[in-house]
């Protein structure tokens, strides 16, 4: 199955041609990240493993990132080969905001996925939940990512009534969750429940639904209610084909959004008690007896200790976290690499703010040089800031300046309070 009914599929390949044939600086991953097209309705999850999953991040988030990554790499090409927009007559949102960016005549028509959708719904599901994904992870078009889901939801009955049927629908309503708060989503991740076969799916699910009444839809009187739901799928885990360390692994997490509660209730002291809570939890639990990757567990104990240090930091207690983000700095170059610059940001910001910007450069050099691999231009940006602190702080305006002058000067997304959840790199279902 190929993805030549997705117009951006084709503006994606012309770009491709583009890089292919000439100098242009764009970012070691975008090819890759761009082409992930030609997999849907085949090995796209395998393939997009160690990928950003921005639709099933525990933040709920609608995150700018992806779709300023793909711009900020795409637009000067088109600038510089205005034809490569030529005889796209159909577009998606995302085409559409391109030719409106680089001052381009509008499309004839907006495309509509209603038709190719409904056709691959019975036979492969699995065909649009990709296609979602693609648009989000991939273009940052959390539009046609919600025009697909929309399409999904108006068609359920052809929906199978298996695993694949159940992704569809998680996916579906995480999109439009996200993209527009759209309240339909929880009727999706309803009978999207009764479709997942793995209990720990149906766990997560659960879970982020509990997040998106606390963070999109601000429900607290359905927040306490889901995420009740989640801690008793979480503590029965057990009983339905996993292990007792996975029962005890996911109540950790339950735990982690309950501080994340507190914290927005304003309750830092009992956030802390619940992370705190969490953390003693999981460092007893040997990621080898988890049903998770061990990869895609040490990441959700990433989070966990990142939160620690978070509320420290917003006690002002920068020793202290200081001290914790070492520990976070350890645990990620051992067991979770992919979250070791954003470790090293943290503990560089925590040395800056104790005092000690000397020993703030070695981590803030070794962070910025990893966020270079990075997709998420923020990352980068965040921590060359640091860099321009800490320069000028030990007497080095000269290199300050300079990593002032590196900065990209396009708008970042701001800072969570607690980290619920980055972007992981992890395939279905778990990002």
């Amino acid at each position: 199955m190929t993805s030549n009914w997705l117009p951006a599929a084709g503006l994606c390949e012309r770009l491709v041609d583009q890089v292919r044939g000439g100098p242009n600086r764009v970012h070691h991953r975008f090819v890759a990240l761009i082409t992930r097209h030609r997999a849907i309705g085949g090995s796209y999850f395998a393939l997009t493993s160690g990928d950003p999953g921005y639709l099933t991040d525990f933040r709920m988030k609608r995150y700018r990132e992806p779709r300023r990554y793909f711009e900020r790499n795409a637009l000067p090409m088109i600038r510089e080969s205005p034809s490569t927009l030529n005889g796209l007559l159909t577009a998606d949102r995302s085409v559409a905001r391109l030719r409106r960016l680089v001052g381009a005549s509008s499309p004839r028509e907006l495309f509509d996925p209603s038709r190719v959708v409904r056709a691959t719904l019975q036979s492969q599901p699995d065909v649009a939940t990709q296609a979602i994904c693609f648009y989000v992870n991939s273009l940052g078009s959390w539009e046609d990512g919600a025009a697909v889901s929309d399409t999904v939801l108006r068609d359920l009955d052809q929906v199978p009534r298996d695993d694949s049927g159940g992704r569809l629908l998680a996916v579906s309503g995480y999109a439009l969750c996200i993209a527009e708060a759209d309240p339909r989503a929880r009727r999706l991740w309803r009978l999207a429940h009764d479709r997942l076969a793995v209990a720990f799916d149906r766990f997560f699910l659960l879970l982020r639904a509990a997040t998106a009444e606390l963070k999109r839809y601000k429900d607290e009187r359905r927040y306490l209610r889901a995420v009740d739901h989640a801690m008793a799928a979480a503590a029965t885990l057990d009983k339905a084909d996993h292990t007792a360390e996975d029962a005890a692994f996911a109540q950790s997490l339950v735990l982690n959004l309950r501080a994340l509660a507190s914290v927005t209730a304003g309750r830092s002291h009992e956030a802390a008690a619940l992370v705190d809570r969490a953390w003693r939890t999981m460092i007893d639990i040997p990621l080898n007896r988890l049903t998770l990757p061990p990869g895609i567990a040490a990441r959700y104990v990433v989070m966990v200790l990142e939160n620690r240090g978070l509320l420290l930091v917003r006690q002002g207690r920068w020793a202290a976290a200081a001290w914790l983000f070492e520990e976070l700095v350890s645990f990620a170059r051992s067991a979770e690499p992919d979250s070791l610059s954003e470790a090293l940001t943290l503990l560089g910001f925590a040395q800056l703010k104790q005092g000690s910007a000397t020993a703030a450069l070695a981590p803030l050099e070794e962070a910025c040089e990893l966020a270079g691999d990075d997709v998420r231009p923020g990352a980068h940006d965040a921590v060359r800031r640091l860099l321009a602190v800490a320069c000028d702080e030990v007497g080095d305006p000269g290199r300050a300046a300079g990593w002032i002058q590196s900065l990209d000067t396009s708008p970042s997304p701001g800072a969570s309070t607690l980290a619920e959840g980055e972007p992981s790199q992890a395939s279905w279902p778990h990002r």
